[in-house]
């Protein structure tokens, strides 16, 4: 696409006009001499848009939400003719950069430019950085010239995983520990291997009751210890969405999600994660595999539930019932969702509500809450 200067448009026309109606060779001199500028405009603009190469490199095409992420635009000129003026401007980055205009650069012959910037990634998603507009402009401004670079630059941005503390879920027993009883029976949780004693093998490992079996010397392998299911339920109703103009709010209720089961997968705590979403899902996450599945989903998936929380929760409610470990992970606890945890409660104990925002009516709703010996906690002290 081109764009002639309109005053210089205007120019061209009226020496064609005073050479036509006037004649003589000082007015044709100068209708050629303008019309040579406006040739000579061309073909540098032609050859500036054919000879440009652009490139856009990423440190990594993962990051976490919140991080901090570098990449360079990288323009090099294959031609001898240079490229006087170029506006660079990159859609991506413009939408997360308020500050970013764009950027005007001198490129000359056989040259290479490189545009260093620093990327905010607030929220999970997959960025876009591969459409770049590229505005040309000769050294005289008479002719502009427009050209959409498309790389194929994907950028994904995952949930935050951030420390959980320790005791987080205080009071309640997560694991079965391993125990050999009296009369032998071991506990079904436990997995126990043992294998022949090799050279520099801890003594204190030495199964001496299976050894005295076999009349060989046989160590114990590392326990194994699985510990009990814990069932989280979560909102991503699109509410989630009114409380920030950014998204900042719904990013930290996802990031403390996958968190928690981060943590505990780590600790061989088997997790069930109910979504509340446009398509609820269910996730068991048992080991890695299973929790990189999540992560995929939470970093494709934003909270796009219709349903409410509170109704979505009542169809599991004989469920619940039955369950050992439940916790709660939501952006508020209002007065829809406080009725249905007191109604819960009378029935279940050890619940977990965990929330993010606060309205007046919510405090109430809270304090009332733990008295009763619910565990209400605000996660954004951890994020």
């Amino acid at each position: 696409m081109f764009r002639i200067n309109i005053r210089f448009l205007i120019l061209l026309i009226l020496f064609f006009v005073l050479a036509y109606i006037e004649g003589g060779p000082l007015f044709y001199r100068v209708f050629y001499s303008v019309v040579a500028i406006l040739l000579i405009s061309i073909v540098v603009i032609i050859s500036n848009r054919k000879n440009l190469n652009l490139d856009i490199l990423f440190e990594r095409s993962r990051y976490s939400a919140g991080d901090l992420g570098s990449f360079k635009i990288v323009l090099k000129n294959k031609g001898w003719i240079p490229v006087s003026y170029l506006l660079v401007n990159n859609s991506a980055f413009k939408k997360l950069s308020s500050r970013y205009n764009g950027d005007a650069v001198y490129i000359g012959s056989k040259k290479s430019k490189s545009l260093e910037y620093q990327v905010r990634f607030r929220i999970r998603g997959t960025y876009d950085f591969s459409h770049t507009d590229l505005w040309f402009r000769d050294t005289a401004s008479i002719i502009k010239s427009h050209k959409v670079c498309k790389n194929k630059v994907f950028i994904q941005v995952y949930p935050k995983i951030i420390d959980i503390p320790p005791n987080l879920f205080n009071g309640i027993n997560l694991f079965n520990d391993y125990k050999l009883s009296s009369s032998g029976i071991e506990d079904p949780y436990a997995i126990k291997d043992n294998r022949k004693y090799k050279a520099g093998d801890n003594l204190n490992r030495i199964n001496w009751k299976v050894s005295a079996k076999y009349n060989e010397l046989y160590v114990k392998n590392h326990e194994v210890f699985i510990g009990e299911e814990f069932n989280f339920f979560l909102d991503m109703n699109s509410g989630n969405y009114q409380y920030d103009i950014n998204g900042i709010s719904e990013e930290q209720l996802i990031d403390f999600s996958a968190s928690v089961i981060h943590s505990l997968t780590r600790k061989a705590i088997v997790s069930k994660l109910y979504i509340n979403a446009a398509n609820s899902r269910v996730f068991h996450v048992r080991e890695k595999r299973e929790f990189a599945q999540l992560m995929d989903y939470l970093m494709r998936t934003k909270s796009d539930g219709k349903e409410s929380f509170t109704r979505y929760l009542k169809a599991f409610m004989d469920t619940i019932i039955t369950m050992n470990n439940v916790a709660f992970i939501t952006s508020r606890v209002d007065q829809e969702f406080y009725e249905f945890i007191l109604d819960l409660e009378s029935r279940k104990k050890n619940l977990f509500v965990f929330y993010n925002k606060v309205h007046k009516e919510d405090k109430e709703n809270i304090d009332k809450l733990m008295n009763l010996g619910v565990k209400v906690v605000n996660i954004s002290k951890f994020i």
